[in-house]
């Protein structure tokens, strides 16, 4: 493979990682816009107090559908 090949397919998958966490980001934003608490939020939670909440928060048809989203997709 040349190498301009091979910095062309880099460029779009760095541009198409981009869109990824720019998608991400805004849909955390809703989320923690809407219910206090994104999914990075639950990542910082140092106790299991501290998740029960985030995740009560969440328990909504909506915010979860949110929730379930972020996390797939961050995982």
């Amino acid at each position: 493979m040349r190498l301009s090949s091979l910095i062309r397919l880099w460029l779009w998958t760095a541009l198409l990682a981009a869109v990824a966490f720019a998608i991400l980001a805004v849909t955390d934003q809703k989320l923690k816009a809407a219910t206090g608490f994104g999914t990075v939020d639950l990542q910082s939670a140092r106790t299991a107090f501290d998740a029960k909440r985030i995740f009560t928060a969440w328990i909504d048809r909506s915010h979860a559908a949110a929730a379930g989203f972020g996390l797939g997709f961050d995982y």
